[in-house]
């Protein structure tokens, strides 16, 4: 897996027993800064790779997924209004899960409420559930590293 990016274009570049596959980027034509440390990788059976860049205070991500040798897109994009986009097996099916932080507030609000979403990959990109509203984003399980319980997920928006 190799990221490469340059200015408002970035490609993932994948080799592996389907052999070499190049994925445009989706976000960074819609203006995400993506730099080296924007990749992140879990490797397992089924392996799962998120390409994450910031845009207008929100964080915008896409996801590939090794199934048998061969990389596929997942949803496109994850969007994280709270800044914070991670991989985090968190349903512990051995599938890397979508954790991203969002801000229960208007974009321009001071605020002060603050949940975890959970999207699984490995179901089409399908939402896990959201975690309670909390004051502060510190306040998430595990912050700096958001790792919610899948104990602690609900459905979101109840």
């Amino acid at each position: 897996m190799e990221l490469v990016v340059g200015e408002g274009v970035g490609r993932i570049r994948t080799s592996g027993a389907s052999g070499p596959n190049i994925f445009e980027l989706t976000i960074a034509s819609s203006g995400a800064r993506i730099d080296e440390s924007s990749l992140q990788c879990l490797n397992a059976e089924v392996a799962v790779c998120l390409v994450r860049g910031e845009v207008r205070g929100e964080v915008l991500g896409e996801v590939l997924v090794r199934r048998s040798g061969a990389w596929s897109r997942a949803q496109v994009p994850y969007v994280a209004s709270g800044a914070y986009l991670a991989l985090h097996d968190v349903d512990r099916d051995g599938v890397a899960d979508v954790v991203a932080v969002q801000r229960a507030c208007q974009a321009e609000a001071d605020c002060s409420r603050w949940f975890a979403q959970v999207f699984s990959p490995a179901s089409g990109g399908g939402e896990l559930g959201c975690t309670p509203v909390v004051p502060e984003a510190e306040s998430l399980p595990g912050w700096p590293t958001v790792t919610p319980d899948p104990s602690d997920l609900r459905h979101c928006g109840a």
